[in-house]
């Protein structure tokens, strides 16, 4: 995760449209961060390892989601939805998907992303014992959250 801030930092500023740096600067930050909370969480409730695998690639996979959202939000997001200025990626000329893709492109790619994420929870919940019948929804609940949030 420190490496993902760093190399964030480092980029701002650097008006490259380079779509390999900023999937590496959310995967390795913003994904990093969710899939980390979510296998300690599973390890910590006796998670099955079977099911660990599928658990983090979901949470990279709606980390990217996020990230890519939250970029999108800043460009179109008010101060009173966000909780902060909007703009501000922009004006730090910060690395961010719709910088590189587009705001429309960008917003693909994270109901794409979230899509991948259904399927994961589908995998990841297979395997789930009954008493976690409520799982999958929550899961995909979550995943569709992080695209939605503020709009």
């Amino acid at each position: 995760m420190v490496g993902g801030q760093v190399t964030d930092l480092e980029a701002e500023g650097s008006n490259t449209a380079d779509l390999p740096r900023v999937q590496w600067i959310h995967d390795h930050k913003t994904a990093a961060l969710i899939r980390a909370s979510l296998l300690v969480g599973a390890h910590a409730g006796g998670g099955q390892l079977d099911a660990l695998d599928a658990l983090a690639r979901y949470g990279d996979v709606i980390g990217r989601a996020f990230q890519i959202a939250d970029d999108c939000l800043d460009l179109t997001g008010t101060e009173e939805n966000l909780g902060k200025r909007p703009g501000q990626d922009l004006a730090a000329s910060k690395l961010t998907y719709p910088a590189v893709m587009g705001l429309s492109a960008s917003r693909e790619e994270a109901g794409r992303l979230v899509d991948q994420a259904e399927q994961l929870a589908l995998t990841i919940c297979s395997s789930a014992p009954e008493s976690l019948d409520s799982l999958p929804r929550l899961l995909c609940d979550a995943a569709r959250f992080t695209v939605s949030r503020g709009s």
